[in-house]
């Protein structure tokens, strides 16, 4: 967190603001004005709403909250956000154009938008496990195994005929 916060602080600017986890509010009050609503503070982090009805300078995204980043990180890319700072834990976004982005290919990066497609395709495909294993319990409660037993009648009547 604390390099997220040093990268934030070095390039921050007066009216700048930021989404992030709800923690980064303790640092950065002023610029996340978003998490409060009518003076209570929201413990939900990346509250969906800020996407539709916030413009924000600057994303800090926690690679370990993938089911709350499901919907943000297309919309950050499709809002053209680069990453610009990447750790083990956080990667920042921003619109800034005196900041060089990094590669996407690059370790920390990467490994964000492999585990969001991995988290997305799980999503995707929830339904069609549960399907399969509700198949699979359907299977063994009502069709009898075969055993090679049981197919030697069959085998001597009809086929043993056939390979003479």
């Amino acid at each position: 967190m604390a390099g997220a916060i040093a990268f934030i602080q070095q390039h921050l600017e007066q009216k700048d603001t930021i989404l992030a986890p709800t923690i980064f509010s303790l640092k950065f009050p002023a610029q996340m004005p978003f998490q409060q609503i009518e003076g209570i503070k929201k413990t939900q982090n990346y509250n969906p709403t800020v996407l539709q009805t916030s413009a924000f300078d600057w994303a800090i995204l926690h690679k370990g909250m993938m089911r709350e980043l499901g919907k943000i990180l297309p919309k950050l890319a499709l809002q053209g956000f680069k990453p610009v700072m990447a750790n083990e834990v956080f990667v920042v976004f921003s619109k800034k154009p005196n900041l060089s982005p990094l590669s996407y290919t690059s370790p920390h990066v990467k490994s964000l938008y492999g585990g969001y497609v991995k988290y997305d395709l799980a999503q995707r495909t929830q339904g069609f496990h549960r399907l399969v294993g509700h198949l699979k319990l359907f299977a063994k409660q009502k069709i009898k195994p075969i055993l090679v037993d049981d197919l030697r009648p069959f085998y001597t009547k009809h086929l043993k005929k056939r390979f003479k």
